[in-house]
């Protein structure tokens, strides 16, 4: 058998195609531009961004969690602070209720000391004006015979009657009234010069006052009562203690009044 040159073997080798000449064992056997390298190839970096979206997933679910938790406290410390104001609102109203509840007891006290002492001033002017002393309901009526011979009573100053009968309006609360009758009997005690009638135009200017002071009318009132303390009134004890004159006390007007009737009392 014939030999072949090498060189020109080598020649033709060279001038063929690279897909026609055998691949490494190695090497792909693709050519490049050929098709996509196999799936196995690929897995990696499928594995990699999954761990990537798993790693997202924990950290926004983490602090989901944070978030959530800072939400539970402050949802907490706003139930707390609301409980906390509604039971010290619920203190005040019971303090307020206990108060209130002192007070108007004070003022029932004073009420019944304020009757029984206009009661007592009314005795001692029926007494001053000659009348018995009322008798009592279950007392026995007299017989006809026997009231026949007692003397005719002397007639009541029309100022005093006028004066009981404001006092009346006073007691039931009808204020207005009163002081309407206040003012016609204090015309008719002005008229007068005995130290009777001097007195009771004090009583009279003060229960003005009185009047005045309830019904929120501080600058008339303060006026009558220092009408009343000039004529003569000088009970102190009761102006400071007359539940009242209450809606006065704050008043440095108040203070001053009682100073006024202090320095006259003597």
């Amino acid at each position: 058998m014939k030999r072949l040159p090498v060189a020109p073997l080598l020649v033709a080798a060279l001038a063929l195609p690279a897909a026609l000449l055998p691949a490494a064992p190695d090497e792909p056997k693709t050519v490049p531009g050929g098709p996509a390298e196999p799936a196995e190839r690929t897995a990696p970096a499928e594995r990699r961004d999954g761990d990537i979206l798993r790693k997202i997933e924990d950290l926004l679910r983490t602090r989901q969690d944070r978030l959530l938790e800072q939400v539970r406290k402050i949802v907490d410390q706003e139930l707390r602070r609301a409980a906390e104001e509604q039971r010290k609102a619920q203190e005040e109203r019971r303090a307020q209720a206990e108060k209130a509840g002192n007070r108007a007891k004070d003022l029932g006290k004073r009420i019944q000391d304020l009757k029984g002492t206009l009661e007592q001033s009314i005795a001692r002017a029926r007494l001053a004006l000659g009348e018995p002393p009322p008798k009592p309901a279950d007392a026995p009526a007299e017989p006809e015979e026997e009231a026949a011979e007692k003397p005719a009573r002397p007639a009541v100053p029309e100022p005093y009657r006028k004066l009981m009968q404001a006092m009346r309006l006073y007691e039931s609360g009808e204020y207005e009234k009163a002081l309407g009758g206040l003012a016609d009997a204090m015309k008719g005690l002005d008229a007068m010069t005995t130290a009777e009638a001097r007195r009771y135009r004090a009583d009279a200017l003060y229960h003005t006052g009185c009047a005045h002071a309830i019904l929120g009318r501080a600058d008339t009132a303060f006026k009558a009562l220092e009408k009343a303390v000039r004529a003569g009134y000088r009970n102190v004890d009761k102006m400071e203690s007359d539940a009242e004159l209450d809606p006065l006390r704050d008043d440095p007007r108040f203070e001053r009044l009682q100073r006024y009737a202090r320095s006259l009392k003597g």
